[in-house]
């Protein structure tokens, strides 16, 4: 795990119960994990927070980044300014 992907899921954590990170895949669907609208933005706002970034709208669909792969992508490519 790099350290993008694990700043990630402990945001994650803060906003979804009872998942053992350990034992779920970074391709695994969150929204099974109980990732919603709501939880997503709230998620989304924290990550722009601790990471210093805006990712831009047409990337803030749940469908878009429903994974730590899909959100840690998004979140690599901001940084190094690509999107």
């Amino acid at each position: 795990m790099d350290d993008t992907c694990t700043k990630i899921v402990g945001i994650l954590g803060g906003y979804l119960e009872n998942v053992e990170w350990d034992s779920i895949g970074y391709d695994t669907d969150l929204t099974g994990y109980g990732m919603d609208s709501i939880v997503f933005i709230q998620m989304i706002v924290n990550i722009e927070e601790q990471f210093g970034i805006e990712i831009p709208d047409e990337y803030l669909l749940v469908e878009k980044m429903n994974t730590i792969n899909k959100l840690a992508d998004v979140v690599r490519r901001s940084l190094d300014g690509i999107i």
